[in-house]
C-alpha cells in the first residue's frame, strides 16, 4: 500500500511540475484593445479604472457591492491587460471611456475591445406614397445637423450622412426629427409636437440604416 501511495504522489508531482495551482480558481486575466473606430488607431496611455460591482437587493436588504480593483494603462497601440486573484464578492468588472462602457465577467479569463469612434455613418431611407413635388421641401434634423431636401423626390429616396456625437453623448441616445417644410418643422419643434424617432447608433466602422415613412 505504501508503494501505491508513493506512486500516486509521484504521478501528481510529474503532472503538476512546478506550476502553482490555486485550488479556489485563478488567477484570471482580462484584456483587450481601446481603439478609435474611425481611424482604427489605438488610444495610447489611457487610464482605465476597474471596478468590481454587484447590484444589491432592496427586498432582501442587501446593499450594492463596489470594489476598486485598481487602474491600468493602455500601451502605445491601445492594448491593455490585467491579472487578478479570485474574488468571492461581486459579479462583473467594469470600466468606461468617453461614455462607452465595457463589462467583463468576474472570475473568468476574458478578452473584449472598446471601440470609441469620432463619427458614425447613417443611411436614411425616405419613403412616401405622396412624395415631394417641385414646390415642396423636406427637413431632417439629427443631433448635430439640420438637412433640407428640395423636391421633387421619388417615392423612395436614400440619404447618406455622417453623424458627429454631441459632447458626452451616448450614441444609442440620439434621435432625429422631420417635417415637410421648414415652417412646419420650426412650429412643431417649438410646440413640442413633432415627428421624431429614437434610434440606436453604432460608431464607425458600423453602418447604421433607418427608414422614415413621411
Amino acid at each position: 500500500m505504501k508503494k501505491v501511495v508513493l506512486s500516486l504522489l509521484a504521478i501528481i508531482v510529474i503532472m503538476t511540475g512546478c506550476k502553482k495551482v490555486d485550488v479556489l480558481g485563478g488567477p484570471y486575466t482580462i484584456k483587450g484593445r481601446l481603439y478609435n473606430g474611425t481611424t482604427q488607431k489605438g488610444y495610447a496611455n489611457i487610464k482605465l479604472s476597474l471596478i468590481n460591482t454587484k447590484a444589491g437587493d432592496r427586498f432582501m436588504g442587501t446593499p450594492d457591492y463596489t470594489e476598486n480593483m485598481g487602474d491600468i494603462y493602455t500601451n502605445n497601440e491601445g492594448y491593455f491587460e490585467f491579472t487578478y486573484s479570485r474574488r468571492d464578492q461581486g459579479s462583473s468588472i467594469n470600466t468606461e471611456f468617453k461614455d462607452q462602457y465595457l463589462s467583463f465577467p468576474l472570475n473568468q479569463n476574458s478578452t473584449k475591445d472598446i471601440c470609441v469612434s469620432d463619427s458614425a455613418t447613417l443611411i436614411i431611407h425616405l419613403h412616401s406614397n405622396n412624395p415631394l413635388t417641385a414646390n415642396d421641401s423636406f427637413y431632417v434634423k439629427t443631433a448635430d445637423k439640420l438637412i433640407g431636401l428640395k423636391g421633387p423626390l421619388p417615392v423612395d429616396y436614400t440619404l447618406r450622412m455622417r453623424q458627429i456625437p454631441r459632447p458626452s453623448a451616448v450614441w444609442s441616445a440620439l434621435e432625429f426629427y422631420w417635417a415637410r417644410s421648414y415652417k412646419e418643422f420650426l412650429n412643431d419643434y417649438i410646440k413640442g409636437v413633432r415627428n421624431y424617432q429614437y434610434y440606436s447608433v453604432e460608431g464607425d466602422p458600423a453602418i447604421n440604416e433607418y427608414t422614415i415613412n413621411y
